[in-house]
């Protein structure tokens, strides 16, 4: 594994471990109609959060590059932006949405808890490389590592 694996501290394809694809299990759960909470604000929380992280990954110089940017828009366009389309004009209830979604956050840090991952303290290791002007190289996601390994999979056929 790259350092990037070692320095973060993150997993081989464990989903489990990135709040997104908990955030898309919901989505799923609410079009197939087996929980009524509505994605819809969380999603819109998601969308900007990654956003964000785009942006400052850009601006920090932190291994930007156009085959990076497109790797993260297909991700996020599957996992939030088809999701968020396909619930846009559902009816937020700003209240109801928001308890949902600190319960599932709160769910999710004692599900990385059990699991040995400290949630803040990886937020807190990201940020500090970000603050350093560090640049971890190499794909830090369970998707983008998939991404990677299917890609040198199809090299060598």
């Amino acid at each position: 594994m790259s350092d990037a694996y070692n320095s973060l501290n993150f997993i081989k394809y464990r989903f489990d471990l990135v709040f997104s694809y908990w955030i898309f299990t919901w989505y799923i759960l609410y079009m197939l109609k087996i929980i009524p909470y509505n994605p819809k604000l969380v999603l819109i929380i998601g969308v900007i959060e990654n956003t964000l992280m785009l942006i400052f990954g850009y601006f920090y110089n932190l291994d930007f590059s156009w085959k990076n940017f497109w790797d993260w828009f297909s991700i996020n366009f599957w996992i939030k932006l088809v999701p968020l389309y396909t619930v846009w004009k559902t009816k937020i209830h700003l209240k109801q949405d928001f308890i949902h979604f600190i319960k599932a956050f709160c769910f999710y840090g004692i599900w990385c808890f059990l699991m040995g991952r400290n949630v803040f303290s990886q937020h807190m290791k990201i940020v500090g490389a970000f603050k350093k002007g560090d640049k971890p190289k190499g794909d830090v996601t369970p998707m983008l590592v998939l991404i990677h390994d299917v890609r040198e999979w199809l090299k060598k056929i």
